[in-house]
């Protein structure tokens, strides 16, 4: 009897063993391959170059002009200006040689509509570039957001310039500011729940918001003041 337990004993030390073994195994692939992720996921191979590309400074002022004051107002009960809007946007996108198409929508009764403009079509997964295009109430709202739209439209003329190696996909919203915020009725949500079922070939999302101010005192007096 003595002997049987004995190998038992043996028996179970040799599979703690093994196990253990075995965990630190499954600890050291793990580890490892946390490390390839992070390696994979991190700049750490080769560097950026500085642009040669230039955007200039008067066009993306002309953009905010044209949004914050010709079409002024441009919120949600003032549709004829977001539609001169969006066809000011879809113009210059397809002038930039996007794939340009309106998603339409009605919000209490009125149409409304997003504006998409897509390059690199089919080229591997996608990067979403957006900015929304209407204003709160009877503000001009040049920082926000005609300066992100402004952005939006100057990115799209670089993008002609330089065909991306993937899809690049451009969204003009509207209907982001009261009373539809954080409604299903956004023109974001609209156009995110149209892509939810392509989610696993969408790289990430960049938004365009409030990228432009304006201070009224001198550049050093400004920095000064922090």
């Amino acid at each position: 009897m003595l002997n049987k337990y004995l190998k038992m004993a043996t028996l179970l030390r040799a599979a703690r063993n093994a196990l253990g073994g075995l965990l630190v195994l499954a600890i050291t692939l793990a580890l490892g391959l946390v490390a390839i992720g992070c390696f994979v996921a991190q700049p750490l191979v080769g560097s950026n170059h500085a642009s040669t590309e230039k955007v200039e400074p008067e066009r993306l002022k002309a953009h905010v002009v044209t949004l914050s004051q010709t079409f002024l107002p441009r919120d949600w009960e003032h549709t004829a200006n977001l539609d001169k809007c969006a066809d000011y946007i879809r113009a210059h996108l397809s002038s930039a040689g996007a794939a340009v198409e309106f998603q339409p929508f009605e919000a209490r009764g009125h149409q409304y509509r997003n504006v998409i403009g897509r390059f690199g079509v089919g080229k591997g997964s996608k990067v979403i570039v957006g900015a929304h295009y209407d204003a709160c109430g009877p503000k001009p709202g040049a920082d926000d957001n005609a300066s992100g739209v402004a952005a939006l439209i100057e990115l799209a003329s670089l993008l002609g310039r330089n065909p991306p190696n993937r899809e690049i996909e451009l969204v003009a919203y509207v209907l982001e500011e009261p009373p539809f915020f954080r409604s299903p009725q956004m023109g974001s949500a609209v156009h995110a729940a149209s892509i939810a079922s392509d989610r696993e070939k969408i790289t990430g999302m960049l938004v365009l918001e409030m990228v432009g101010y304006f201070r009224a005192c001198p550049e050093r007096a400004c920095f000064l003041k922090g």
